[in-house]
């Protein structure tokens, strides 16, 4: 082969060699695409899925919050108070909220228990459809389940009485004297039993015959309460407006406007109800205060613990009946001090024993000195350098 034709091959495959090597490098958009279709695509590789973690809820639960439920359930035992004082609520249908409104307002006395034996359509009148005396007997047979009663009757008492003798008409002088012989045997029951008994009066109703009936009403519980040494709660005001007339609307235990009375005009709302609890109410803490600390003072020491007293009642008898034993000869007898001192009049003047009025000392006075010099001669003595009298300028030097 001629050496012309040999070097003109060496070139040509030289250029076929960079033609190649420049289209690989830079291939245009329809070569990509053929290439994409006809050239087998290399094995694509598995990858492994990433592993997920447990979901909360199957995971096992740790011991910590158990033991917090463990704890709280210690502390709900340990806060658990036995009741010490039961309020039995008797009456009519506004005593039934009132017990709904006592429950709520003494909600934060863990040891007081308030439940009701009020009867709706009940009454002081017609004893044959329900008799309070009755029922009173029958509440202070057991005394260890009623610590403290209270009473809200005579919405359903306008009506007359009925006797062997024929009816008495409501409002007459001896329908008031039948109506106020119920009262007293009510508050008769509880006494003999020494159980405090609190009164609340009723409040004024819509219509002024009727709110003028409750009034009247009012009086009587107000005045045989009183006079029996019991406690009378006043809630008439309470439920008027500005102008002393009776309104539906008012504030409640908060000091909101609120609906206090239904539509009927003479039960409570819930408000209402509320609200003539917070005045029974405080009359009632002071009771029960009043029973705890009597508890406390009556009932001796036992094994240190204050207010506990194991013995047989009827050890206790014997133990009051024997008297104390002399002490011995050479100690100092230490006398308590008295519950209360001597009743003094605070309005009365002082007298001497006689009616004589206290004279003046006849004997010799003694009179001190300088104080005679200083208030009736007058003479005032000089102040002296440095004290607090001398208000003369120091001198120069």
């Amino acid at each position: 082969m001629p050496a012309r034709s040999i070097i003109v091959a060496i070139f040509v495959a030289a250029g076929c060699i960079f033609a190649a090597a420049v289209a690989h490098a830079q291939q245009d958009p329809l070569t990509r695409f053929l290439n994409s279709i006809f050239q087998p695509k290399p094995p694509a590789q598995v990858q492994e899925a990433p592993r997920r973690s447990r979901p909360a809820a199957s995971r096992p639960r740790q011991s910590a919050p158990r033991a917090a439920r463990e704890q709280r359930g210690v502390a709900e035992r340990t806060l658990r108070v036995e009741v010490d004082t039961y309020v039995v609520v008797m009456g009519d249908s506004l005593a039934e909220l009132l017990t709904e409104g006592l429950a709520e307002t003494l909600a934060d006395a863990a040891d007081v228990a308030i439940y009701s034996r009020a009867r709706g359509d009940s009454g002081l009148v017609r004893s044959d459809f329900y008799d309070w005396p009755k029922a009173a007997q029958e509440i202070v047979a057991n005394p260890e389940r009623v610590s403290i009663a209270v009473m809200m009757i005579g919405a359903n008492d306008r009506q007359a009485f009925r006797t062997p003798a024929g009816e008495v008409e409501y409002g007459t002088p001896e329908w008031r004297t039948l109506y106020a012989m119920r009262v007293d045997e009510i508050i008769r029951t509880f006494t003999e039993k020494r159980i405090p008994l609190v009164w609340v009066g009723l409040p004024p109703m819509k219509g002024d015959r009727l709110s003028a009936d409750m009034l009247a009403l009012n009086e009587i519980f107000r005045d045989r309460v009183t006079a029996a040494g019991g406690h009378y709660v006043d809630i008439w005001e309470a439920f008027l407006d500005a102008d002393g007339r009776f309104s539906a609307f008012g504030p409640d235990v908060n000091g909101q406007n609120a609906r206090l009375r239904t539509n009927d005009g003479v039960h409570f709302t819930k408000a209402g109800a509320r609200k003539a609890a917070h005045f029974a109410a405080l009359v009632l803490r002071r009771l029960i205060e009043a029973r705890a600390v009597v508890q406390q003072a009556v009932l001796p020491l036992h094994d240190g613990v204050p207010g506990l007293d194991t013995r047989d009642p009827i050890e206790r008898m014997i133990d009051a009946s024997i008297p104390s034993l002399p002490e011995p000869a050479g100690l100092i007898s230490v006398s308590s001090k008295p519950v209360a001192g001597p009743i003094l009049p605070l309005t009365g003047p002082d007298v001497a024993p006689g009616g004589v009025l206290v004279s003046a000392s006849t004997g010799p006075v003694q009179v001190d000195q300088l104080a005679e010099r200083v208030f009736e001669l007058g003479d005032v003595p000089q102040p002296k350098p440095g004290r607090v009298d001398d208000f003369s300028w120091p001198r120069q030097p």
